[in-house]
C-alpha cells in the first residue's frame, strides 16, 4: 500500500520538514524546507501546513521534546528515542531500515545536498555485554538535522498510530477502494445460484390431502 509520510523535526538547531512517498518497497524523499524557530512562529506556519497534509492522506510525525506543537497542529508526537513495537528506539529502527533500503537500492534521498542526508556507520556503535547481547551506543552529537529527517522517514514506513483518526480513515479508504477478487465474484455467483435453487423448490406438501383416506404427513 502506498504510504504518504511527512516528518517535522523541531528538536535540532535548525527546524526542518520533509515529505516522502513509500511505494513498491521504495522510499522517495522530497526537497526539505526549513522552519522558523520559536513555538509561536512554528504554530503559525505548521497549523495550515499539517492540515493540508492530513487532508491529502499523509501521516504526520512531529519530532519534538514536549509534544506541545504536535498536539496543537494534529500530528503524531515522536522523537528519536520513541519506542517502536519491538521495544527498540526509533533511531535504531530507522537506521536499520535505512541500511536495508540502501542495500536494495530502494531509497532516493533529496537530490540537493544529498550527502547531508546519508547515514554513516559511525552514528551507531555496536558493543556486546557480558551475556553476549548487543548494546548500541548512539553518537547523538554527530546526528545532523538532515539525518534526523532521513532516520524518521525510514522509521515512519513501519509506524502507525492505530488510535489516530488519520490511520482509521486511511484504513477505511483502503478497504473501500479494494476491487473485488475472483473469489468474491465466485462467492456471489454461488450465493445467487443457491437463491435460485431455493426458489425452484416446490412449497412443502406436508398436510396436503390426496384423497379422503390419504394425507401427507
Amino acid at each position: 500500500m502506498k504510504q504518504k509520510i511527512a516528518v517535522i523535526s523541531l528538536s535540532t538547531n535548525q527546524p526542518m520538514a520533509i515529505t516522502a512517498i513509500y511505494e513498491e518497497h521504495t522510499l522517495v524523499m522530497s526537497k526539505p524546507q526549513t522552519l522558523p524557530k520559536g513555538m509561536r512562529k512554528q504554530l503559525a506556519k505548521l497549523a495550515p501546513f499539517v492540515e493540508a497534509l492530513r487532508k491529502q492522506g499523509f501521516k504526520v510525525l512531529v519530532d519534538e521534546a514536549t509534544g506541545k506543537v504536535a498536539n496543537e497542529v494534529g500530528g503524531n508526537h515522536i522523537s528519536l528515542k520513541t519506542r517502536g513495537s519491538d521495544g527498540r528506539a526509533a533511531v535504531l529502527i530507522g537506521i536499520e531500515r535505512y541500511n536495508e533500503l540502501l542495500l536494495q537500492d530502494n531509497i532516493a534521498l533529496p537530490a540537493e545536498n544529498k550527502g547531508a542526508f546519508e547515514i554513516p556507520d559511525s552514528i551507531v556503535e555496536v558493543e556486546y555485554n557480558a551475556s553476549g547481547e548487543e548494546v548500541y551506543r548512539i553518537n547523538w552529537r554527530e546526528i545532523r538535522p538532515e539525518q534526523v529527517l532521513t532516520i524518521l522517514c525510514c522509521f515512519a514506513v513501519g509506524y502507525n498510530n492505530v488510535a489516530s483518526a488519520d490511520y482509521i480513515n486511511a484504513m477505511t479508504a483502503a478497504t473501500a477502494e479494494q476491487e473485488p477478487t475472483l473469489m468474491d465474484t465466485l462467492k456471489r455467483i454461488i450465493g445467487y445460484e443457491k437463491i435460485k435453487a431455493a426458489e425452484a423448490v416446490p412449497e412443502s406438501l406436508t398436510g396436503k390431502r390426496i384423497s379422503d383416506e390419504e394425507r401427507i404427513l
